[in-house]
């Protein structure tokens, strides 16, 4: 379209329950501030624009841009952290400035962490964390995901997807020497970070602490060993000896047809005088080999049947 654009003499904003109609008086300028009776919390807001500044028949209506400012706006971030507190609509608009925060956002929840209740530390940390940078983030997810409510947990673990490499040291020195419940919690975020880095730590931890602790650990080494090169996983068996090396296999056996060697270690453990659990452990991971179209381990799968069904 041709013609001049004209900012507009009326405006109507229209939300879900609430109509406006302002008027902008003439000599207005190129900016003009709008307060409305009552903050406005809308999933869906409209405006529509009525008559123009400026008359004719080219003249077309237009805003060049616009901007919602919220009750937070410009102020002091330590005031929008302790309003997470407040009632739900406040602190819904406190979760909205913190979101636009960055990284400011993310240390102000930091520093007041231990003065808010659960809830508080839920809001902030989903808030804080959803723009911020990973480096800057990552202190307050490693606080977050060790938190003592589930549902602050729950809000870290949701974003370990995208900061994972920043948590693997503070993961590493939970899982090598927290509380048990640390350790447990540290294994399980491992392997929703996944990778090789988090794949190596599980890997070294196998084996080890109590029964529950073990099962923990294998849970989280086959989560993160999803997507890992064969050469991945050898190193990762490398990581333990004996009777530990049979605890990583056992788990990466979903895995373990990406790994070329897989059979020959396999059966390493498998031979003539293997025991009854370690077959018992073992001959999944074998037949996940035999699925997958390898011969050899499908007659290393039925010579172990043909022996246990003989005695």
């Amino acid at each position: 379209p041709t013609g001049a654009v004209t900012a507009p003499a009326i405006v109507y904003i229209a939300t879900e329950r609430a109509l406006f109609r302002v008027t902008f008086p003439a000599g207005t300028g190129s900016w003009a501030e709008v307060r409305l009776p009552e903050p406005l919390t809308a999933s869906c807001l409209a405006l529509v624009l009525e008559e123009g500044a400026e008359r004719g028949r080219e003249v077309r209506v237009g805003l060049g841009e616009v901007q919602a400012i919220g009750p937070f706006d410009g102020g002091d971030l330590a005031a929008v952290v302790r309003a997470l507190e407040g009632p739900e609509t406040e602190a819904r608009a406190a979760e909205e400035t913190l979101r636009r925060g960055g990284s400011e956002s993310a240390a102000a929840v930091l520093a007041a962490y231990d003065e808010l209740s659960s809830g508080g530390r839920r809001r902030g940390v989903e808030a804080a964390t959803a723009a911020a940078s990973c480096e800057v983030t990552a202190p307050l997810l490693e606080r977050a995901a060790f938190d003592p409510e589930v549902a602050v947990r729950r809000a870290a673990e949701a974003r370990v997807h995208r900061c994972g490499s920043q948590l693997l040291p503070a993961l590493r020195r939970r899982v090598d020497g927290g509380s048990s419940a640390e350790r447990g919690r540290a294994a399980r975020l491992l392997g929703l970070v996944g990778g090789e880095e988090a794949l190596q730590v599980l890997a070294a931890q196998a084996g080890l602490g109590s029964r529950e602790e073990r099962a923990t650990v294998r849970a989280a080494l086959g989560q993160a060993a999803r997507g890992a090169t064969g050469d991945a996983l050898a190193r990762a068996v490398a990581q333990a000896e004996g009777p530990r090396e049979v605890e990583v296999l056992r788990a990466l056996a979903a895995a373990l047809p990406r790994w070329p060697g897989a059979r020959d270690r396999l059966a390493r453990h498998l031979g003539p005088g293997a025991p009854f659990e370690t077959r018992y452990l073992l001959l999944p991971a074998v037949a996940t080999l035999a699925a997958g179209g390898d011969a050899a381990a499908a007659r290393l799968l039925v010579e172990h049947m043909l022996r246990d069904a003989t005695g």
